[in-house]
């Protein structure tokens, strides 16, 4: 994963099923935690559909629209460098389901001056 705030905007995650095929996210909803351990409570940084801070749909070399991308302003990039572990659930039509997660590492501050 990217270490700066330019690189972790522009990073698009894919999500494929078992058998290796694109699963289109257009749609969905959910929720990204992003912790400095797991199970850390409250998460450093929570990214979601519903405010825009996540986005669904997205094109990825493995399909054009089973991506799922952060959309995240500068101003909530201030993250203290280290390693963190990340995971998305997935919440439209009723499920509470974890679809993912990761390991993450941030290199140095996320903070670029000048970027919205």
């Amino acid at each position: 994963m990217p270490h700066v705030f330019s690189d972790w905007k522009d990073e698009a995650i894919p999500l494929v099923d078992t058998a290796g095929a694109a699963m289109p996210t257009t749609g969905w909803e959910l929720e990204m935690h992003v912790r400095k351990k797991v199970g850390a409570s409250p998460a450093a940084l929570k990214l979601k559909t519903s405010d825009g801070t996540l986005l669904t749909g997205q094109a990825t070399a493995s399909g054009t629209t089973n991506g799922i991308k952060p959309n995240v302003a500068a101003s909530l990039m201030v993250m203290a460098p280290g390693s963190y572990v990340w995971d998305i659930k997935r919440l439209d039509g009723g499920r509470n389901e974890w679809l993912m997660g990761g390991d993450l590492v941030f290199e140095e501050p996320v903070t670029v001056p000048g970027l919205p």
